[in-house]
């Protein structure tokens, strides 16, 4: 097996950034935070039943037949979709004892099923649960 060339290998090394998180579907990568946009909307309660995320994309999550997944640290939820059929926005919906169990800080990382490399949002704020939202929800 022929070896990349070290300037090549050292760009591939610095420009990606090992999430952590063996489960399904095992290890992942995501891109460096630069932000673009990208932020954790909302954290909120829903009838105490359940402790929605909510993700905003400037440019708009694509429209994929693959499922929706949300990792923050350690716990994945697969409850994700589009919030009002705006596909700005993604929510994801925890148990409130999963939901517990994820530390402040912890990195939140987006993907779809079958990806290999996900989108960073930053580490998650649990202290704005139920704080409302940063964006308010506007027409496209």
């Amino acid at each position: 097996m022929k070896r990349l060339p070290r300037h090549v290998s050292i760009a591939l090394l610095t420009s990606l950034v090992l999430v952590v998180g063996v489960g399904v579907g095992g290890w992942y990568l995501a891109r460096p935070p630069e932000n673009e946009g990208r932020l954790i909307n909302r954290v909120r309660t829903i009838d105490r039943n359940y402790v929605e995320v909510e993700l905003y994309h400037p440019k708009g999550f694509p429209v994929r037949n693959a499922a929706m997944f949300l990792r923050i640290g350690e716990e994945l939820s697969f409850f994700g979709g589009y919030y009002r059929g705006d596909t700005r926005f993604v929510t994801f919906r925890w148990a409130p004892e999963q939901f517990e169990r994820i530390q402040p800080g912890d990195p939140v990382l987006f993907y779809y099923q079958g990806d290999t490399v996900g989108t960073t949002f930053g580490p998650i704020d649990k202290g704005r649960l139920d704080k409302g939202p940063i964006l308010p929800l506007t027409r496209l």
